[in-house]
């Protein structure tokens, strides 16, 4: 109680007894879900595709390298795209995710999708450490064989990349260290792929591609237009709303008609929640 309280989320009511009793102000997040048929069931332990009770991992239906950079409102307490796979499935469904994955990220990139995919990656290999590495394993093997000038170069090479002064002796325990040293290193001018394209999402730089059967209108059925025509709400929603949408969709038919194991409840037209103040009370 004292939690919040203090932090002016709820107010004190006198019961008339010993017993202390707060008001919250606020909507508590799981009240909106009270009445959800998907989150008032009990899931099985099951594999979505085949039923088996074997093996079996959290599957995000809307992968998690795009759902990570989703803003917090509109994944907090959100688990209907979070599902339970075997590791048999897994592999039998994860091509086509991968396809789709890949159609999305030439969608926003274009052409130049290849080379950002190649050049952009999240982890480099240092050439100044893997010099230091080359020049401890020859000191250690011959340095009293080489010339002193020699010798100097590979000192000064790795007092750089350690950042020894001068008038500290280079040691065979310091040479092994350089050694262990990893020549990967993070690459200060990554940037997400995957964030750059929820990025372009949110701002309307993405287009996301319409099942066959859509009619662009308000009595149409599909992922897209289901209740946006009629309520378009938020635009960043919407966005979102249409990006879940087209995935479960996808995941739906990477099941081969098997939905008979879906947990109860669930479904591509599912509402995605918008938890507007979320943030501000978890943080606060």
């Amino acid at each position: 109680m004292a939690w919040y309280l203090n932090r002016g989320l709820a107010t004190e009511i006198d019961t008339g007894t010993s017993n202390k009793a707060i008001k919250l102000l606020f909507e508590p997040l799981g009240r909106t879900m009270i009445d959800d048929p998907y989150y008032l069931k009990v899931k099985q332990n099951i594999c979505v595709k085949c039923g088996g009770d074997k093996l079996l991992n959290k599957f995000y239906v809307v992968p998690y390298e795009f759902r990570q950079y989703f803003p917090f409102r509109f994944k907090v307490r959100s688990s209907h795209d979070i599902v339970l796979i075997c590791v048999d499935c897994r592999e039998c469904i994860t091509p086509a995710y991968n396809m789709k994955k890949k159609m999305f990220y030439l969608n926003a990139f274009g052409p130049l999708w290849k080379e950002y995919e190649e050049n952009n990656q999240k982890h480099k290999i240092s050439h100044e450490i893997v010099k230091a590495r080359k020049s401890a394993r020859a000191l250690l093997t011959a340095k009293d064989k080489m010339p002193i000038e020699k010798r100097d170069d590979l000192e000064r090479c790795i007092r750089q990349v350690c950042e020894l002064d001068s008038d500290i002796e280079l040691c065979d325990n310091i040479l092994k260290d350089v050694l262990t040293m990893d020549s990967k290193v993070e690459n200060p001018n990554y940037e997400s792929a995957a964030e750059i394209l929820v990025k372009n999402l949110l701002e309307g730089n993405l287009d996301i591609p319409r099942p066959e059967e859509c009619k662009r209108s308000e009595t149409c059925n599909c992922f897209l237009c289901h209740g946006d025509a009629s309520k378009p709400g938020d635009i960043e929603h919407a966005r979102l709303k249409g990006f879940v949408r087209s995935w479960r969709y996808h995941f739906v038919s990477t099941l081969n008609g098997q939905e008979n194991f879906l947990p109860e409840g669930w479904s591509i037209q599912h509402k995605i929640q918008d938890y507007e103040d979320a943030r501000s009370i978890s943080r606060t």
